[in-house]
């Protein structure tokens, strides 16, 4: 597998493969689950599940930036699997079934923010596009084809549940192997030192990067319209033109065209720039709400793999050392906040043609705000001498009790 890897330009060890496939598992967790649960008429599953997770992801990058060793909140997905297992048993149960829901949510936001803060600590600057690319677009064309039956008959909501919960356990499963492997994290992670302040002020503290970084506010602010878009149009999907499941299946095409397109610019991600390739993925997730209109442009749902997976590229890149996990989960935090408040938004209102026009503005007025003031990539050449000089350059404080290791932060004028 090394040598596969190396042949297709990515240099990584073998035991970072195994914590690839954790991140295709937890992948699936991100972008699948949300997408089948819609699917589960049992229960409102996306309020029980995403309001757990969001309250989760407060607290969740604080505690692992804190602990420092990221990868040891990967374990949690050995309960988090074990949960889902249990979920698939009692699928029908309505209040077993939003129990079980709460505390999956709020182990996802664990295990989700220290496998991507994970994912930095263990991949060079220079190949973060090709690894990211590779495996997410595996993750996007695995999540196109369970869609794609998860609509049939073949596919109940239990065998899914069934099906995620093997994932996530062979997912823990692999975190123990990685643990024992010793698996090196970058050194540069500095604990936090213990303070007389009480939580709340420790936890208001943490996030003061959220003032001090503009260019993380701007990409904040843009994702927050893309998700608040995505979460409208939801319910309301092709109801223009095409039944629910017809638009599904070919909503499901167009994550799996997603997926091929991701192996093929994770290349482009690190050759072309992050910001340019996050530009490609705004203008197909803009062209997606068409698919009201005319049932085909459910294909261009392709962007949102690309937009997704840059994105964790991107934050990588900008974050503090000491502040990965942090970057992450406030990042999660309010693209699924503003993706419920929009899935309720679309619940709410009558589907029109007007609705998808609104939609397809909101992503306009996103895709413009990266184009216009997003941070400029850096140079394909430049990428390696930024990492090798990566603990001799100085950035200011982002918390008034923490010194904070840099990376590189790529502003316009870098």
């Amino acid at each position: 597998m090394s040598n596969f890897l190396s042949r297709i330009g990515i240099e990584i060890e073998k035991k970072i493969f195994s914590f690839l496939l954790i991140f295709l598992i937890i992948f699936l967790g991100i972008d699948l689950v949300t997408i089948i649960m819609g699917q589960i008429s049992v229960c409102p599953v996306i309020i029980w599940y995403l309001i757990p997770l969001i309250i989760s992801l407060i607290v969740a990058g604080v505690i692992i930036d804190k602990v420092g060793k990221r990868s040891i909140f990967l374990l949690l997905l050995i309960p988090e699997g074990l949960l889902t297992l249990v979920l698939g048993f009692n699928v029908t149960n309505p209040t077993a079934s939003v129990i079980l829901w709460i505390f999956i949510g709020i182990f996802s936001g664990f295990s989700i923010s220290s496998l991507l803060g994970f994912f930095v600590d263990t991949t060079e600057l220079e190949h973060r596009g090709k690894v990211a690319g590779f495996i997410g677009g595996i993750a996007w064309l695995v999540a196109g084809v369970v869609l794609s039956y998860s609509i049939s008959s073949i596919f109940s909501a239990s065998i899914l549940m069934f099906a995620f919960a093997v994932i996530k356990l062979v997912g823990g499963g692999m975190a123990i192997y990685i643990l024992f492997a010793k698996v090196e994290e970058k050194k540069d992670i500095i604990k936090h030192q213990s303070t007389s302040q009480g939580f709340i002020s420790y936890l208001k503290s943490s996030y003061g990067f959220l003032w001090a970084d503009k260019k993380y506010i701007i990409y904040l602010i843009a994702f927050v319209m893309v998700w608040v878009a995505q979460g409208i149009f939801m319910p309301i999907g092709g109801l223009g033109q095409a039944p629910p499941q017809n638009y599904q299946q070919i909503a499901s095409i167009g994550f799996a065209a997603g997926g091929i397109f991701l192996i093929l610019s994770g290349f482009l991600i690190d050759e072309k720039g992050r910001k340019e390739v996050l530009i490609y993925g705004a203008i197909l997730a803009a062209i997606s709400f068409i698919s009201y209109y005319f049932p085909l442009g459910a294909v261009f749902l392709s962007g949102l793999p690309v937009l997704l997976t840059t994105i964790i590229v991107l934050l990588g890149d900008i974050a503090p050392s000491d502040a990965k996990a942090r970057y992450y989960s406030v990042f999660l935090l309010f693209s699924l906040l503003a993706f419920l408040i929009g899935y309720i938004i679309g619940i709410i209102i009558t589907p029109s043609q007007w609705v998808a026009l609104g939609c397809i503005i909101i992503t306009a007025f996103a895709l413009l705000l990266i184009f216009l003031k997003g941070a400029k990539s850096p140079e394909p050449q430049d990428l390696a001498f930024k990492e090798r000089t990566t603990s001799t350059i100085t950035t200011p404080e982002f918390a008034p009790s923490e010194k904070v290791p840099s990376e590189p932060t790529f502003t316009d004028e870098t």
